[in-house]
């Protein structure tokens, strides 16, 4: 499993070379889009744009305004970041990462409630989906793609207060950083507090995910 890891995180930093205004043949690009979906855990027709009246968004959503910077525009528009804000550029994974959140969230406001056997279930089950590889998981291979759509959203993005969108886009975008700037930070800490812990099957099942295929 860790070599099909390292293997999409190789594709990532691969189609994200046009990104920097890298010089790409046309038929490189064919090539581009045919691994695009893999790369960013992307699924067709499952994003946030299908339901723009649920989270309406400013109308205003354009990025790289400047005319000298259009080559860059183009690029960006071809791996999919043709707007100013996370939840469209993120396509179905920013639905993933709310799902995740509600689930977090959820998982929470249980946990005074679980000596309720029904409480006590549901809490339970999110525990296993969710604590922690598949956290954990979803930040790691989602960090660059993430990564850029937080800068574009905050450089270019439109913040309306009487705009729902605008608003849920904003949140989650700070949640996403908040999540990027601290996860190098608390794998470092956590994994040296418990590295006598790291061959126990346990622990491997919750916080596997960091150094899964390495020898430890």
């Amino acid at each position: 499993m860790a070599q099909i890891w390292g293997m999409i995180n190789g594709m990532q930093f691969v189609i994200h070379l046009p990104a920097i205004n890298a010089d790409f043949p046309s038929n490189a690009f064919l090539v581009v889009n045919k691994v695009l979906l893999v790369a960013t855990f992307d699924i067709p027709y499952l994003n946030m744009g299908s339901v723009p009246r649920l989270f309406p968004l400013p109308t205003d959503d354009v990025i790289l305004p400047d005319s000298d910077q259009q080559n860059i525009k183009a690029s960006l528009e071809q791996l999919g970041y043709s707007s100013a804000y996370t939840s469209n550029n993120l396509g179905s994974v920013f639905i993933f990462v709310v799902l995740t959140i509600i689930g977090l969230i959820t998982s929470l406001v249980l946990m005074p409630f679980s000596r309720f056997a029904c409480c006590f279930r549901i809490n339970n089950w999110i525990k296993k989906k969710l604590h922690w590889n598949f956290v954990i998981r979803l930040v790691l291979e989602g960090s660059l793609e993430m990564s850029f759509c937080c800068y574009i959203n905050f450089k270019y993005g439109v913040f309306n207060r009487t705009i729902l969108g605008s608003w849920f886009n904003y949140i989650t975008t700070i949640v996403l950083c908040a999540c990027l700037v601290s996860l190098p930070f608390f794998i470092v800490i956590f994994y040296s507090m418990n590295f006598d812990k790291l061959e126990d099957e346990e622990f491997t099942e919750k916080f596997g995910a960091v150094y899964e295929g390495l020898k430890t």
